[in-house]
């Protein structure tokens, strides 16, 4: 949520440098915040069934990657189509 809230309050037309400051750092935080929770449940896991260790890691990587470059490939979509802000 806390993401989601900091991406909605940059939506403003222009808001002050501090606050996009502020806010970018909000979505950045809580990316972190995610990516070291699905880390934590991999290492658990991991401890659990260590067969499978390797394989959890590969699965979280591919996806990840996956990820980004779909949010990377819309996002350049979309500064191509609105233009810079």
């Amino acid at each position: 949520t806390l993401g989601s809230l900091c991406a909605l309050l940059l939506l403003q037309k222009k808001p002050p440098v501090l606050f996009a400051l502020i806010f970018l750092t909000g979505i950045s935080t809580a990316m972190s915040i995610a990516d070291v929770t699905i880390d934590a449940c991999i290492a658990r896991s991991s401890i659990q069934k260590p067969a499978l260790a390797s394989d959890m890691q590969s699965l979280c990587g591919f996806v990840s990657s996956t990820g980004a470059i779909l949010g990377y490939s819309t996002s350049g979509m979309l500064v191509h189509t609105l233009g810079a802000q």
